[in-house]
């Protein structure tokens, strides 16, 4: 059985989760299992064997397939017993163009709150700049908009290179125009061609290096204990303001990169740039769809256990992969499966942690095997919330609100330096994309001073 859908020649050995029923005449649809489901391109024939239905009986069966969009595929099919079934399930891809096939997958097509802020808010896109290409949206970014790299190798006067959350919460509470904010980040530099572009949609494919559509290579990395890494950053501004994008760059697989996608929605209401981030691994895509959708519980069956330690295994290759596998673990267990399964992978968290200094995100997940899981040593999850804090931005948004979580439980456990610390992280929070899976702050909501 495989999920056939326009992948660019990609695949992934767990592509989609769902549900087979076997139908039955007196009872109807039965419960069989539920199965993880190979993703291949449209192209390709291949096929993986779905255990599950090895020892099924002969009979007529339904699969419904979860897409991350929130959607449901359905397909019937017939098993006879001792011969093999083969079962190819196409995904209609709805998105524009075949280049943006790994966002059509999540449903990434709408613009996401464009209505719901006031209209005070709103500043519309004149018109003479409605359907440019971004190359001219950029030169003018207070009627169009504009997409800066920050890397820390090249800005290390950034208030992100030191003491950022506490310096970048005192720049969102004074109500900084997008100037002050671009100087205070460090400026960067301009991004200033797209890999694809049509009138409304521009797709941008960055790795650690930069942007691929500016010519920009990917890198192979070995991430050894205490190895660093210099932090990239997105920075986009427009007339409503600026948004900080944390860019999980490099993200690795077996030490090779793969390139991050970001498609721009140049048509969104108001002007507002309306953007969605994925990574180029149809696995990881899916069970980021997944999360942005709420459905928790599906990308914890696509990542499942033993996958997600896998994840968690290779963090010397893939140290952006494995923190996801520690959250998929961490939020994905309840306490009791934690405390039976939790040996191996726990430590495994501790090196996440210890090993990689840049990585905030490694201090957060130590921290919330306690105030999560039940984990028994509390000083070293304090020890390591603090830690995180003190690391910068975590990767994921889903880390920002743990760290949340465990600073608010410290402080109301009558931790002064907590209490402290929760303030500054309830003013980056409050300013937080919740839409995004990789953490996006708005630094600025303003183009002028005013």
């Amino acid at each position: 059985m495989a999920a056939r859908a326009l992948l660019y020649h990609r695949r992934a050995d767990s592509g989609l989760v769902g549900t087979v029923y076997r139908q039955d005449p007196k009872k109807g649809a039965v419960f069989v299992d539920r199965v993880t489901v190979p993703i291949v391109d449209y192209a390709s024939d291949e096929l993986g064997r779905i255990p599950a239905l090895d020892n099924a009986e002969s009979g007529r069966y339904l699969v419904q397939l979860a897409l991350p969009n929130g959607e449901v595929k359905t397909e019937s099919f017939d098993i006879i017993k001792g011969t093999d079934t083969k079962l190819i399930v196409d995904i209609p891809h709805e998105g524009p163009h075949e280049w943006s096939s790994l966002q059509a997958l999540t449903g990434e097509f709408t613009a996401a709150g464009a209505g719901l802020e006031p209209e005070a808010f709103h500043r519309r896109v004149d018109a003479d700049y409605v359907g440019r290409d971004y190359a001219t949206l950029r030169q003018d970014p207070e009627h169009g908009f504009q997409l800066r790299l920050i890397n820390l190798a090249t800005a290390a006067a950034s208030l992100l290179a030191s003491d950022t959350l506490p310096r970048l919460a005192a720049l969102i509470h004074r109500g900084a125009a997008v100037g002050e904010a671009e100087a205070g980040l460090g400026g960067g530099f301009e991004i200033e061609q797209p890999a694809k572009e049509d009138n409304d949609y521009a797709l941008f494919e960055f790795v650690h290096a930069g942007s691929l559509g500016d010519g920009a290579g990917k890198g192979s990395f070995h991430f050894g204990p205490g190895s660093g890494i210099e932090r990239a950053y997105l920075l986009e501004k427009s007339a409503r303001g600026a948004s900080l994008i944390c860019l999980p760059a490099p993200w690795t697989k077996e030490g090779e990169e793969t390139e991050i996608q970001l498609l721009l929605n140049k048509r969104t209401l108001g002007g507002e740039p309306d953007y969605t981030l994925t990574i180029g691994d149809p696995m990881i895509n899916t069970a980021l769809g997944y999360i942005n959708n709420g459905a928790l519980h599906e990308a914890a069956r696509l990542v499942d256990f033993q996958t997600a330690k896998n994840l968690l295994f290779h963090k010397i290759s893939s140290p952006l992969p494995a923190t996801m596998g520690g959250y998929l673990l961490v939020l994905g267990l309840d306490r009791s499966a934690y405390k039976s399964r939790s040996d191996d992978w726990k430590n495994w968290i501790d090196n996440l942690y210890h090993w990689f200094e840049w990585l905030p995100d490694g201090a957060i997940l130590r921290s919330a095997l306690y105030f999560v899981l039940g984990d028994k040593d509390r000083n070293a999850a304090y020890n390591a919330v603090m830690t995180a804090y003190d690391r910068g931005l975590p990767y994921f948004t889903f880390g920002l609100n743990l760290m949340l979580e465990g600073m608010r439980r410290f402080a109301n456990e009558g931790e002064t330096a907590a209490k402290e610390r929760l303030e500054t992280l309830e003013v980056i929070a409050r300013v937080t994309d919740p839409s995004q899976t990789f953490l996006t702050v708005e630094v600025s909501r303003q183009w002028r001073a005013g």
